[in-house]
């Protein structure tokens, strides 16, 4: 065989190949080491490895873990903290708000909302009948929801949430536009910006140094686009799953659901290729 000949039938070999890829909705990115082609299978467990991810658990608990200027992590119980069965509530407590507003983070109130029991806005659960709600009054914040998960070490896994926020300075809920203009922050550059993210190493702490963020998601007023966070490789047998709200002005309501949370871990498959001179 030639050289041309052998170009020819490898570079048609790698056009099937690709093309069966695609097919099967594979991600391909450059490989880490040598010359090849990594390739994400997706799911290779479809379950989701979260506990009570969707929160369709009617039990609640009072767990928290929040930071101050003082120091932390803290896990003082607060009566208006109610956190999802098998989640601990997390915020930052006391530090500037974001983009250097003269206002300081505060703590959050957090409770599961459940459409059986009388909750009045269906919009705010994507599935089921429950979702959670995370809100500030007054306040700005940096708050979430954590959950540490058993974990094998060098696997990969895909982390995604769907969420949203509203925020207003009037008592009134308007929910579809056209909304009452007194009910609209005049603040053009107000926001609250949501996030997931992955610890490797199992670690509580959102602000370390190994946690892996996904884009922030700016969803106002209704689930929209998943927030994903794909292919964190695991580096211990343990990690810590973060779902992440920042806002950075203190307005009247500071609200965010977060509903149908996957973990899954997913293969990721190496193909080397020789380059011929």
């Amino acid at each position: 065989m030639t050289k041309r000949t052998a170009r020819a039938f490898l570079g048609k070999a790698a056009v099937v190949c690709l093309a069966a890829g695609l097919a099967f909705g594979a991600s391909w990115q450059a490989g880490d080491h040598g010359q090849g082609v990594a390739m994400s299978m997706g799911d290779a467990s479809p379950s989701n490895l979260l506990a009570n991810g969707g929160f369709e658990v009617s039990s609640w608990t009072h767990n928290t873990l929040y930071w101050t200027p003082d120091g932390g992590p803290y896990n003082d119980p607060f009566g208006e903290i109610f956190s999802p069965a098998g989640w601990t509530t997390w915020w930052r407590e006391g530090f500037p708000c974001a983009t250097g507003y003269t206002f300081d983070e505060g703590r959050p109130e957090v409770h599961v909302i459940d459409l059986d029991d009388g909750f009045p806005d269906a919009m705010r659960v994507r599935s089921g009948t429950r979702a959670v709600k995370q809100f500030t009054y007054w306040r700005c914040h940096e708050m979430g929801l954590l959950q540490r998960v058993n974990a094998v070490p060098g696997a990969h896994y895909d982390l995604k949430a769907y969420g949203h926020a509203w925020h207003t300075t009037c008592s009134s809920k308007p929910h579809s536009p056209p909304l009452d203009n007194d009910c609209e922050t005049p603040l053009l550059d107000s926001w609250d910006r949501l996030q997931v993210g992955i610890d490797p190493t199992g670690g509580l702490d959102p602000h370390g140094s190994s946690v892996v963020w996904s884009v922030p998601v700016e969803q106002y007023d209704g689930y929209g686009q998943r927030i994903e966070l794909p292919g964190a490789q695991a580096s211990s047998a343990q990690i810590t799953v973060f779902l992440r709200s920042e806002c950075n002005f203190p307005l009247r309501h500071n609200d965010v659901y977060w509903d149908d949370v996957e973990l899954q871990r997913v293969e990721r498959l190496y193909f080397p290729f020789v380059v011929l001179p």
